[in-house]
């Protein structure tokens, strides 16, 4: 269409990791693998600053009302699981 230099010999666009890293995570919190809560959090945030997070959560408070907690399932940057009795 009359414009120098062609399409053909510029290179191919290149783009910036930091840009498309996340910066944070939705995470999904269940008691007794049923989906409760989910909640948005640091991507590099511990596991245990997570447990504290999860357990501080108002929603997921009410599901642990009387119950123990017997185990903390995390599977990193995707899921949290509190099993209760």
């Amino acid at each position: 269409m009359g414009h120098k230099p062609s399409i053909f010999h510029h290179s191919w666009p290149s783009y910036d990791k930091n840009a498309i890293q996340e910066e944070t995570v939705e995470i999904v919190i269940q008691v007794n693998s049923k989906v409760r809560s989910h909640l948005s959090v640091p991507v590099d945030m511990s596991e245990d600053e997570l447990k504290k997070r999860v357990l501080d959560d108002e929603r997921i408070k009410a599901f642990l009302d009387g119950k123990k907690v017997v185990n903390i399932i995390i599977i990193p940057k995707k899921l949290v699981n509190v099993v209760v009795k």
